[in-house]
């Protein structure tokens, strides 16, 4: 039996985070290899599911789970939002950055024509994706969930403001309206709707499992049957809209909460998977042009080792000193 606890130094979801954002680099490898993901191995098997979409899923539930434990800490508007902007914006515009002066390489134009270009700018300051002036071609694809990322945080934000911690039952409505037009897919044909609903529902119910963690029980007994409905959401995508946020979402915190003497270990480790995640793109890239692999595995291989520095980097130089001027804690930290 698992217990609830709050502090990432006591469970595995600093680790968990680091293992979803390997697989979106993984996931990524075949649409830099090959344009498209039809050849995506969990795609292959599904005809719907990329490995990339359901790591980023996870992040949204493991966030949805500490933004809400943030906030009932600390039910205090403006240092909830000095907490998330810290969190997000230094790393995301210094990343936005270097991933404009790579496709100003890339592209053989001069920096300045990239960095001074208006919609360039209100793209990195609103949270959207680097492009190519005139071109409109995106200089690091990853990054297009992290607007969504913020949003989410927005609405938990909003509702802390109406209702300070009495936040419980408007959220339970709020998931309940969400993942009802997420498995209805009501949005289906408008992709920035249907992509909002689908990262709030998982975002909420990442909430749903903090607001029931007084009861909550997680044994290995129960996860057969959950895995059982896990592995429905591979046969259609009714079932995973119905069973990745949850049953889904029970294995994610059931292995965030084991206890084991090698995870313990790793807990005392840097968190190192938002960097991880925000370089994967433009490092694949680079190694692509630089060395022509045309192997998925290749290129996972090759580029996760960098990717995984220059994380470190940015956990050092930016994230953690920007974290630390929070309140001199880096605790609950999400990406």
């Amino acid at each position: 039996m698992h217990t609830h606890i709050e502090s990432n130094r006591e469970n595995n979801f600093d680790l968990i985070r680091l293992v979803l954002a390997a697989t979106v680099i993984f996931s990524h490898c075949w649409p830099l290899v090959y344009v498209d993901h039809k050849q995506e191995p969990l795609f292959l098997l599904t005809g719907y599911l990329r490995m990339g979409d359901v790591a980023v899923n996870g992040f949204f539930l493991l966030s949805g789970y500490l933004i809400l434990a943030s906030w009932v800490k600390t039910p205090r508007i403006f240092d909830f939002i000095k907490k998330r902007v810290l969190r997000i914006y230094p790393a995301f515009m210094v990343v936005s950055i270097i991933s404009i002066a790579i496709g100003a390489w890339w592209n053989h134009q001069q920096l300045q024509d990239f960095l001074l270009n208006r919609n360039a700018l209100w793209r990195t300051v609103s949270l959207g994706q680097p492009t190519a002036p005139h071109t409109g071609v995106q200089l690091n694809v990853s990054l297009w969930t992290i607007r969504y990322e913020f949003f989410c945080y927005a609405v938990v934000g909003f509702l802390g403001l109406l209702f300070q911690r009495k936040i419980k039952w408007p959220w339970v409505v709020l998931w309940a309206l969400s993942m009802g037009i997420w498995i209805s897919g009501y949005f289906e044909n408008n992709l920035s709707i249907i992509s909002l609903v689908r990262f709030l529902a998982y975002f909420l119910t990442g909430g749903i499992f903090y607001l029931c963690r007084e009861w909550m029980v997680f044994r290995w007994l129960y996860v057969l049957p959950v895995t059982g409905l896990a592995i429905l959401s591979l046969i259609n995508p009714l079932a995973s809209r119905v069973f990745l946020p949850t049953a889904g979402g029970y294995l994610l915190f059931y292995m965030g909460f084991m206890e084991a003497p090698f995870l313990k270990r790793a807990r005392l480790t840097p968190d190192i998977s938002y960097g991880v995640y925000l370089y994967g793109w433009p490092t694949q890239k680079i190694f692509i042009v630089l060395f022509g692999i045309t192997s998925p595995y290749l290129l996972f291989s090759a580029a996760l080792p960098v990717v995984a520095l220059f994380g470190l980097l940015s956990w050092k130089l930016i994230e953690e000193p920007s974290l630390r001027r929070k309140t001199g804690s880096i605790k609950l930290a999400s990406i």
